[in-house]
């Protein structure tokens, strides 16, 4: 559990090293929770359109005419939920990726690749799986150019 929460107490810190447990497990929790706040969102928006039939509409009318009724503030407060919920998030989750290809030893430099070649159709595809890969595979072991290892592996201290 504490591996989720890491990236919220390293919230500025873009150096450094994470490991890949400290990445994987903060975004599934991420992807937990705007998961669970969309369904909400979509079931409110259901249940508004249902709820509310006016004979002979559609139901994308009657979700209209429930807006104008004021239902929609329970959509919009879901909505202001998981737009704040990913405002509070993008800083650690580009912070931890970029530590997390520290690991690697690789620059961070190469997020910013990925983000800006990402919209290209053939190269953004291939960028992606590149970055995925970075991101799969373990750390270097012992101390690289960013950092201590951050599982504690290294060479063996020589006896004197």
């Amino acid at each position: 559990m504490e591996w989720m929460f890491l990236p919220y107490r390293r919230y500025f810190e873009f150096s450094g090293r994470s490991r890949r447990m400290e990445y994987w497990m903060f975004m599934v929790f991420n992807v937990g929770i705007m998961a669970v706040l969309a369904v909400a969102m979509l079931a409110i928006m259901f249940a508004i359109g249902t709820n509310h039939p006016v004979p002979g509409t559609n139901s994308a009318q009657a979700l209209t005419q429930s807006f104008a009724n004021g239902s929609g503030a329970a959509i919009g407060a879901a909505a202001a939920l998981l737009g704040l919920f990913w405002l509070v998030t993008i800083i650690p989750s580009v912070a931890v990726t970029i530590r997390r290809l520290h690991d690697r030893e690789v620059s961070g430099w190469w997020y910013l690749a990925y983000l800006l070649t990402s919209w290209i159709p053939l190269f953004g595809s291939i960028t992606t799986l590149v970055l995925i890969v970075f991101l799969f595979l373990d750390g270097t072991p012992g101390s690289n150019r960013y950092g201590p290892d951050p599982k504690g592996r290294g060479l063996a201290e020589v006896f004197y």
